[in-house]
């Protein structure tokens, strides 16, 4: 099966980070109950740091928040394929 993406490439694996954070954050945002929520005292320290004062600007805060927080989440995952991509590749060679 043909892959839309290429994952061999740094532009590829950045994409395909960027687009599955992005598409989390919305379904994250659009139905809360598909993730936990941000414990209380955290989402108030973040209001507060971040200077909201409306309902919209808190709702650009949690698209921000969903963002940064499935971006680590991919980076991670993306690490650690990475890793064990290149464990099996050198393990191929030493055989």
């Amino acid at each position: 099966m043909a892959c839309l993406i290429p994952l061999s490439t740094e532009r590829g694996l950045l994409a395909l980070i960027f687009f599955a954070s992005l598409l989390t954050t919305w379904y994250w945002t659009n139905y809360p109950g598909f993730l936990p929520d941000v414990p209380e005292w955290l989402g108030l320290k973040l209001v507060q740091l971040y200077g909201a004062e409306n309902a919209e600007q808190i709702a650009d805060l949690e698209v921000i928040v969903g963002l940064v927080v499935c971006l680590i989440f991919y980076s991670a995952i993306a690490v650690i394929f990475l890793g064990i991509r290149r464990a099996v590749a050198e393990r191929e060679v030493n055989l």
